[in-house]
């Protein structure tokens, strides 16, 4: 809801109880919860990007929508970054294993704000 339209139905309101009200609505902080609620993957992915979060969402599932690791990227030192309330938490992520073995035991599901970096290969 806008600003203007808050103050608006508040001032609609009001006007039950006090006579003229006047309502200011501002924005503290203007993050938007879309913005608060993305998931993002970078590094050497065919198309580092930012999406909204969806529920049940794996690493797997952000990797395939970036296009797959690049072929400079190294997979299996792929890092999962999660801000929790004791600090940064980072996780492994063996993708060669996910996506060429079936291995799932690190295709973490994923959590909003959660950083997927896939760092370049060593050659």
């Amino acid at each position: 809801v806008e600003p203007e339209k808050l103050a608006e139905l508040i001032s609609l309101q009001l006007a039950e109880h006090v006579e003229a009200p006047s309502v200011i609505v501002v924005v503290a902080d203007p993050v938007s919860a879309e913005f608060l609620h993305r998931v993002r993957i970078t590094g050497q992915v065919e198309e580092p990007m930012s999406i909204p979060y969806r529920k049940r969402m794996t690493v797997m599932d952000l990797v395939l929508i970036a296009g797959g690791v690049s072929v400079f990227g190294a997979a299996d030192s792929t890092r999962l970054y999660r801000v929790s309330k004791s600090g940064i938490q980072v996780y492994p992520v063996y993708l060669d294993d996910i996506l060429n073995k079936g291995d799932l035991s690190t295709n973490y599901t994923l959590l909003p704000n959660d950083i997927i970096i896939v760092p370049e290969r060593v050659f």
